[in-house]
């Protein structure tokens, strides 16, 4: 995944390699999910360098960030930085990125993309997650017949190729900049309503996307899964829903109570912290898939419609210890159970009253809660009670 073979080769653009571990004291920076790999990794470095090598593993920031601090505490002159990156520029010490190699089908990718854009005069962007960007190229040339494709490219220090050297080739050409991405348009154009591709997972980079560009249209395709779909913000404009994104931490009453106008609020989190007891909250609190199920047309949703014909079934119930009927019966059976018996609700008003375990349970119970029985209840003496 590292291609260790390559790292030094590369190794910020020296003649030999040699010279570049000869003058460099290098730090490892590796993110959590990867720290596993770390022993392996710096063993074969130093075997090859003869030199010591230092590891990063808490960072004092994100593991997207470059932590200079760290690196300067371990006396480091430059930093290899494993797994995916944010690409934010470093001041004082250079960078070599190693985003890995993330595996993906480019032909069932570039499959999902024409599904999704059959019109090949259509203007995308195509965006992607860094571990893809090793294989992004052979997605490229199997578009080539998408006239108005605009395919974002990587920030890289110390990279050649830049926003504005790929400019002096394309006359009439803008760069935008968003994320550390370069996006080159045509002058006068802008990415407004444009449909957006994005290649990879869920991610903070996607809805950093979504919220800069939301006047563009976005689809993502999951090369894990395989799987393309349009996202959820979308969906809700779409749906002629007005959205508003809120971080506001963990939830409390208190905190959404300051959002009256709110209707109901999607709470985006983790699988653990999705279910949200909303019975103390003024507003609704669902979750993205039922957001999905509500305003997604085309979601196929795995419900079954209860029989129509079902027979009548006699079952015991635990509550009561009686026989109690389950199923459809016809309406125009007489009925002569006093549970189904008709009651005034109001003036000119009637109700019927289906209760045939819990309500027969509820009848025939001692106590029935704090009622009047105003007249009911027998007049009793005064009797002396025990003394002290």
């Amino acid at each position: 995944m590292y291609q260790i073979a390559h790292l030094i080769p590369l190794w910020f653009r020296v003649d030999t390699v040699e010279k570049c571990l000869l003058h460099l004291a290098v730090a490892l920076q590796f993110p959590d999910s990867l720290l596993g790999d770390a022993v392996v990794v710096t063993q074969i470095l130093e075997d090859i360098s003869g030199k010591q090598i230092f590891v990063l593993g808490d960072t004092s920031f994100g593991s997207c960030c470059v932590d200079e601090i760290a690196a300067e505490h371990a006396s480091a002159e430059a930093i290899v930085h494993f797994g995916h990156s944010c690409l934010s520029p470093t001041n004082r010490l250079p960078v070599l990125y190693i985003f890995g190699k993330q595996m993906i089908d480019t032909q069932d990718a570039v499959n999902a993309f024409e599904n999704m854009f059959p019109d090949k005069m259509s203007e995308v962007i195509l965006l992607y997650e860094v571990m893809y960007f090793y294989d992004i190229d052979s997605i490229i040339k199997k578009l080539k017949g998408y006239k108005n494709l605009i395919v974002s490219c990587l920030e890289i220090p110390g990279e050649d190729e830049t926003c504005f050297n790929i400019l002096e080739a394309k006359k009439n050409f803008i760069c935008i900049t968003k994320y550390h991405r370069h996006l080159l348009i045509p002058s006068g154009k802008t990415l407004d309503n444009h449909k957006v591709f994005y290649i990879g997972t869920r991610s903070v980079t996607l809805t950093n996307f979504m919220l800069s560009l939301k006047n563009c249209t976005f689809y993502s395709y999951n090369p894990v899964t395989k799987h393309a779909q349009a996202e959820t913000l979308d969906l809700i404009k779409q749906a002629g829903k007005k959205s508003y994104t809120l971080v506001v931490g963990k939830l409390n009453n208190a905190k959404l109570a300051n959002f009256a106008e709110i209707e109901v609020f999607v709470n985006v989190a983790c699988v653990e912290s999705s279910l949200i007891e909303s019975r103390d909250f003024y507003q609704s609190i669902v979750t993205p898939y039922e957001l999905e199920i509500a305003l997604n047309q085309a979601r196929a949703v795995n419900y079954v419609p209860p029989i129509q014909n079902a027979e009548i079934e006699n079952d015991v119930s635990l509550v009561s210890g009686k026989i109690r009927h389950v199923g459809l019966s016809s309406s125009n059976e007489a009925e002569n159970d006093s549970t189904n018996s008709l009651i005034t609700r109001n003036e000119m008003t009637l109700s019927a009253v289906h209760s045939k375990a819990s309500g027969e349970f509820l009848t025939q119970r001692s106590w029935q809660g704090l009622e009047q029985h105003l007249g009911e209840t027998p007049v009793a003496e005064i009797t002396q009670g025990q003394e002290a």
